[in-house]
């Protein structure tokens, strides 16, 4: 499971008044966690326009009562998938660029440890990579603010270069290679690596 439910819990159950409550948020955050995971498999059979909320609570096996106590429809599952899947792929990346000083080898890290990520969750890339441009100006603002923070964190800046036309360009190449990258390994054919 790609989706961790610790990331989605509310707070922590250890401070939870009584034990119901500490499982209650338990219960919660793995229902969300399991939403999360349907929605990107959804997306990632269907497309965003193609999948719908009866698509997400099938895969995640789960009743409509339960998607709509976390999210008020499909597009706001989709973007805290989205979400959630940005900040854990922004982890891995900012642990692989421990220690690298080096701006082309930080690029370098960044685009490796996110390939290697993502080659395993063929269905969560599409959903970062493809349908969040497809997802209406909403999800196209959040795909590209995440471009911004990862090639920020690549670059190894505080914070991002905002919508300059070096950083555009620089995160276009690099959702491009990732792209093609993940549809080759996908395919079983040689990628950028080979």
């Amino acid at each position: 499971m790609f989706f961790d439910p610790v990331d989605f819990l509310a707070r922590d159950p250890a401070a939870a008044r009584d034990p119901v409550e500490a499982g209650r948020l338990w219960r919660e955050a793995m229902q969300r966690a399991r939403l999360c995971e349907a929605m990107a498999r959804a997306a990632d059979a269907k497309g965003y326009g193609g999948c719908a909320v009866a698509d997400v609570i099938e895969l995640a096996g789960l009743s409509r009562a339960t998607f709509y106590k976390h999210y008020r429809n499909k597009e706001e599952c989709f973007l805290a998938t989205f979400e959630a899947a940005v900040e854990t792929m922004l982890a891995v990346v900012e642990e692989a660029l421990a220690g690298e000083a080096a701006a082309t080898r930080r690029g370098e890290a960044a685009i490796e440890a996110m390939l290697d990520l993502l080659a395993d969750e063929p269905a969560v890339a599409r959903l970062v990579t493809i349908e969040a441009r497809a997802a209406g100006e909403r999800g196209q603002k959040r795909y590209e603010a995440a471009l911004e923070r990862f090639v920020a964190l690549a670059a190894g800046v505080e914070r991002p270069a905002g919508r300059d036309t070096m950083s555009r360009l620089i995160a276009g190449a690099a959702v491009d290679a990732l792209v093609r990258e993940l549809t080759a390994r996908r395919s079983g054919q040689a990628g950028l690596g080979s």
